[in-house]
């Protein structure tokens, strides 16, 4: 990474939150995200037997409510590219419909003190369940937060 990009990145992170700070959110409210190996493997090879597995991830970002706050959230699907060159969510028709009658193995989870707003049978884990799409289960800091640098105060 380029110095350049560096300075970048801590800007970037430190008006995140001075943005926190400045609207008084709680101290557990998410600023990072942490994706595993594991979990970046499942959702590149959730295309099937085939032996391909998709060509990227995107990152969606969100908002959701914890104890009464509007905190940051992150939704992972795979994407493949395309004949053009670009590069689409791994979306098929099964899994629209499961979306659509509210799938619970489906959603995004991430565990937050606090956070209430899981449904249904959800276990919090994530997988290619009766051949429906992948989301990452990404985890959130504060609780996954690693050793403090510049970055991570």
């Amino acid at each position: 990474m380029s110095e350049q990009k560096w300075n970048d990145a801590k800007n970037e992170v430190a008006a995140f939150r001075s943005f926190l700070s400045a609207n008084h959110l709680p101290a557990d409210t998410p600023r990072a995200f942490l994706l595993t190996r594991e979990e970046i493997e499942r959702i590149l090879n959730q295309r099937g037997t085939d032996g391909t597995s998709l060509d990227g991830i995107r990152i969606y970002l969100g908002m959701k409510t914890v104890n009464n706050v509007q905190v940051p959230s992150v939704v992972i699907v795979g994407a493949e590219k395309d004949a053009q060159g670009g590069y689409n969510d791994y979306i098929t028709p099964t899994t629209l419909k499961a979306f659509r009658a509210g799938a619970s193995n489906l959603k995004a989870t991430s565990e937050i003190p606090g956070d209430d707003s899981s449904s249904g049978d959800d276990d919090g884990s994530s997988g290619t369940i009766g051949g429906e799409v992948v989301i990452g289960n990404p985890m959130p800091c504060p609780v996954s937060c690693g050793k403090k640098n510049e970055l991570n105060p």
